[in-house]
């Protein structure tokens, strides 16, 4: 494990600034909506209009935001630097440490894994670095890993297994644009794929989360 192939300085450098944003939640702001006016209208325009020609050289910046407490962020050392090596000590160190944020408990559930989602000619080398570093022992058994490489695959496993029964779970990115995945994702959350407001979907897409860990096909 890790004691054979120890992390070097700059990985654990990383490794600490990725424990910190894991444990210490930071505002993160999403612009929602932003109009700008110029001040010599007497009205604003009509929603979908060209505006006018602005009659000054400045204009007002209207923005309607929402402010989330995230954790989390962006691992960018350069390619060679050891970053998969680096997410596995992450997670090994942060077993059980993961919970849903109390003041949005309705929207999460609670899952004991990882999802690892990497390019599909990655997914056996993400697993073979796992068995590299993580092994297990009887100090310290290996993490549970379970690997998904087809959207069948989910066909024969719940949402509350994945949550429940493994540390680790890891899939191609390209699995989530298949229309078997679409298809399913609709069935589950009785989301509209016709076109309807991504806010509504995403409202009865929380509000079915019990169903979620209840399906298994």
């Amino acid at each position: 494990g890790f004691e054979q192939w120890p992390l070097r300085r700059h990985q654990l450098q990383s490794l600490k600034w990725m424990q910190r944003c894991e444990e210490e939640p930071r505002p993160f702001e999403v612009i929602v909506k932003e109009i700008r006016i110029d001040p010599g209208f007497e009205r604003l325009p009509e929603c979908g209009t060209h505006p006018p020609e602005p009659n000054f050289g400045w204009k007002y910046v209207v923005r309607s935001r929402e402010v989330y407490d995230i954790r989390g962020g962006i691992l960018g050392d350069a390619v060679g630097y050891g970053k998969t090596a680096t997410t596995i000590g992450l997670i090994d160190g942060r077993r059980g440490a993961a919970t849903p944020p109390k003041l949005q408990e309705p929207y999460f559930f609670s899952s004991a894994a990882t999802l690892i989602m990497v390019p599909r000619n990655l997914v056996d080398q993400w697993g073979g670095e796992f068995r590299k570093f993580l092994g297990g022992n009887a100090s310290r058994p290996a993490l549970r890993i379970y690997t998904i490489k087809t959207v069948t695959q989910l066909k024969s496993v719940s949402v509350r297994q994945l949550c429940e029964d493994y540390d680790v779970v890891i899939c191609p990115y390209q699995l989530v644009y298949s229309p078997i995945y679409a298809a399913r994702l609709a069935e589950l959350s009785d989301l509209n794929m016709s076109g309807s407001h991504p806010h509504s979907d995403i409202r009865r897409l929380r509000e079915n989360t019990k169903r979620f860990l209840t399906h298994t096909r």
